[in-house]
């Protein structure tokens, strides 16, 4: 026939060809030997690049070594090898390879490597590796039915949330923080109390932090309603003066906060004349207690530990934005006073108004009299700045 270029459309239209590239490499891998293609699909549910160490432990070999099976993966180029690692040459062919897997068996073949991994691990390799244990236990936990299984994966979401948090992958910690909560017992809060509350304002914290306020919002009557104490309570009150804060809602965020202290019983003066009126008692109160104690000597003072103290301070440190920008007159009459007044330990529970203004609580007052006074460490470089406008200061 004549030289050139000669294609029959029809026949080509009669091809099954994929557009899909994963189409393509699970065809190719198909030709593999049967060992190859399973020691393929362990290495493509752990990941991309894996510890050869680590593969090994879960690997199931039947007669050959596992280098062996291998051995085809990494001549037709599917595999590379690095020293201690092995890895995929492209993430598509590790997609294929985890498709050779079928659907309803995923979940169970993650379990057993996670379980595998944690039998062959120490507590600190555990600590080191926990995104790619909790992954493997995550996707496999509908199979898990041990209730102490249950509690250990639910440890490890936790654990795995707070290392990502601390990262400042939030909505990477928000996802294994739901996943602890969804396994949490029904008597989780009776049970595991301060494991389960850390939890909830774990999760709220981290909602906050990625914007969804809606769930935030929902969150927060639970936490209250649970919570034993009103300390505990305090913190997800300081949650909820940050959301307001950060949503632009100041009006409300002081409104939260003076919600907050008066579950400590703290009365909150509302006109200028109340306000000057416990300012000036607060700063009598504070020159009382520092006696004739010298300023440079609360440098040295041990830390406030007091639960209801810290958390009435804590409430008052994070208001002040919202009162600065939402009752700015309030704020700058006051501002040099409160700093001279909390941090003396005056103010450790004391009465306090809309802007954060503050003087002795009955409660705190008999808790300094009947103890001989603690001073809460001073927080600023200078011990004297603040303190030095107080009756007796110098």
């Amino acid at each position: 026939g004549s030289e050139g270029w000669h294609w029959d459309v029809d026949e080509i239209a009669a091809k099954t060809l994929t557009d899909n590239v994963v189409d393509l490499m699970v065809g190719k891998l198909m030709r593999l030997s049967p060992t190859t293609r399973k020691v393929m699909r362990q290495l493509a549910c752990m990941g991309n690049v894996v510890a050869i160490d680590d593969l090994r432990l879960v690997h199931e070999a039947q007669g050959l070594s596992m280098e062996d099976d291998l051995d085809e993966a990494l001549r037709g180029s599917y595999l590379i090898r690095r020293k201690d690692r092995v890895q995929f040459s492209h993430d598509r062919i590790q997609e294929a390879a985890y498709s050779l897997l079928p659907a309803g068996e995923r979940g169970a073949e993650h379990l057993r490597i996670g379980r595998r991994l944690v039998a062959s691990h120490d507590q600190a390799k555990i600590d080191d590796g926990i995104f790619e244990i909790v992954n493997h236990f995550n996707l496999g936990i509908d199979l898990v039915t041990d209730r102490d299984e249950r509690r250990q994966v639910l440890r490890w979401n936790i654990l795995a949330g707070s290392k990502a948090k601390a990262a400042a992958a939030y909505a990477t910690a928000r996802a294994y923080f739901a996943q602890a909560m969804d396994l949490l017992a029904e008597t989780a809060w009776e049970e595991e109390y301060d494991q389960t509350l850390s939890l909830f304002l774990e999760r709220s914290g981290c909602e906050l932090l990625v914007g969804n306020f809606q769930f935030t919002d929902e969150l927060f009557p639970l936490i209250v309603g649970h919570a034993c104490t009103n300390a505990d309570r305090a913190k997800a009150f300081r949650q909820r003066i940050l959301r307001n804060q950060i949503a632009g809602q100041y009006g409300d965020g002081v409104d939260v906060a003076l919600e907050a202290l008066a579950l400590f019983g703290l009365p909150c003066p509302q006109t200028s004349a109340e306000i000057d009126a416990a300012v000036i008692r607060a700063r009598q109160d504070a020159a009382a207690i520092l006696g004739s104690a010298e300023i440079g000597s609360l440098v040295d003072a041990p830390v406030m530990t007091d639960p209801d103290a810290l958390a009435m301070l804590g409430i008052l440190s994070d208001a002040m934005p919202c009162a600065f920008l939402a009752r700015p007159g309030q704020h700058l009459q006051r501002d040099r006073r409160i700093g001279s007044v909390h941090r003396c330990g005056a103010a450790a529970a004391g009465e306090v108004g809309p802007a954060g203004s503050a003087g002795p609580h009955p409660g705190a007052q008999r808790r300094f009299h009947q103890q001989p006074p603690q001073f809460p460490a001073i927080e600023h470089r200078d011990p004297a700045r603040g303190l030095h406008q107080l009756p007796g200061g110098r």
